[in-house]
């Protein structure tokens, strides 16, 4: 007969299942449950399967007991409930409830699933979380759950099922900043010599990443109706088939080179709605146009984004140029200034030259 028994405290239980496996070995077994109840119905699946001759705790019954439907008013009634009445915003709201769903039915379902809503703290998803992190989850993806559960619940509460206040709140884990690459204007010149060498398309698409600081989609989403020559402005209307990724379409002025590059681009080529037409579908990230290649070419090192990378020598050039960080947050479409301000590090004399604002020093000497 097996058994189960908690290893954590009474807050935090970290429960394990004890059985006999078919070859007639006891073994142990960490349950991913929060109430004793659960844990004891995934011992009793696991000797189920034994009793069958098959193999008692699969990862399924680990992760605890998806096979069931989670009960009324419970947490996964909320999930499943989320999931096909809440009316979401986003530029592709089927692919993102798509997202949620995956996140909160593979990782939030199996673990709290048959939790009681009522009894729902947030100590309940704190332990979740940080059992993501010991087996092994990157915090990005520890926090992509974490923002799935606030949907969640913000939707609840606009829906009058849940009162209190979020239980995750507050729960985002910390992302070391990364280090923001980007390439000198040395290997700039030697990645533009050798695309031009290799395809006359890279080369002005090269132009136009590293003129506009436009994204990957942006740049192959864009028609020639977007673009302004006699206004000398580009408007950013598309990302591939859907909008620009903040959701909302910007206007940017136009390089007099670049200009020029895209007009002598537009003669060259055959008729065709896109500025720049390529086989395949670029918003996969694997459909590089090349650009690795053209990068081992110039001696530049492997980037694990190199179309991204160019966005930000963009924004890093411009800065260090003195460019201004509001007229960079409108350039490059960020939602928020605080992502911005990643650069900010890179402009000569950031808050040096702005503290000499303060008028008192040359009045009062």
């Amino acid at each position: 007969m097996g058994s189960v028994y908690n290893r954590g405290t009474a807050e935090k239980p970290r429960w394990y299942g004890n059985y006999i496996e078919c070859d007639g070995r006891r073994v142990n077994r960490r349950l991913l449950a929060v109430e004793r109840c659960d844990a004891e119905v995934a011992v009793k699946c696991a000797e189920e399967r034994v009793a069958r001759g098959e193999l008692g705790m699969t990862r399924r019954t680990r992760r605890s007991l998806l096979d069931l439907a989670p009960p009324d008013e419970s947490l996964g009634w909320l999930v499943l409930r989320f999931l096909r009445e809440a009316k979401l915003r986003s530029r592709t709201p089927e692919k993102y409830r798509a997202s949620l769903g995956w996140l909160l039915k593979r990782h939030v379902i199996p673990t709290l699933g048959r939790l009681p809503l009522l009894n729902a703290r947030a100590q309940h998803f704190e332990a979740l979380f940080e059992d993501l992190v010991q087996a092994g989850y990157k915090v990005r993806s520890v926090n992509a759950v974490v923002r799935a559960c606030s949907v969640m619940f913000t939707w609840a509460r606009r829906a009058g099922l849940w009162e209190k206040s979020n239980p995750v709140a507050g729960l985002l884990l910390t992302v070391r900043e990364p280090e923001m690459g980007f390439l000198s204007e040395a290997e700039v010149l030697r990645l533009l010599a050798v695309a031009a060498a290799q395809s006359w398309l890279l080369w002005t698409v090269l132009r136009a990443a590293l003129w506009t600081g436009l994204r990957k989609g942006e740049l192959f989403g864009l028609r020639w109706a977007d673009v302004d020559f006699p206004r000398a402005i580009i408007h950013v209307r598309h990302s591939f088939h859907a909008m620009p990724k903040s959701g909302r379409t910007r206007v940017l002025p136009l390089h007099p080179e670049l200009a020029q590059v895209l007009m002598e681009h537009r003669q060259q080529g055959e008729p065709h709605p896109l500025v720049f037409p390529v086989q395949g579908r670029m918003a996969h990230r694997h459909e590089l146009l090349g650009l690795p290649m053209a990068l081992r070419a110039a001696g530049i090192a492997d980037l694990a984004r190199p179309w991204h990378t160019l966005r930000h020598t963009f924004a890093s050039h411009f800065v260090m140029n003195g460019g201004n960080l509001l007229a960079l947050q409108r350039i490059l479409g960020h939602a928020r200034f605080e992502m911005t301000q990643i650069y900010s590090h890179l402009s000569p004399g950031f808050l040096s030259q702005e503290i000499l604002r303060v008028p008192w020093t040359k009045k009062h000497t």
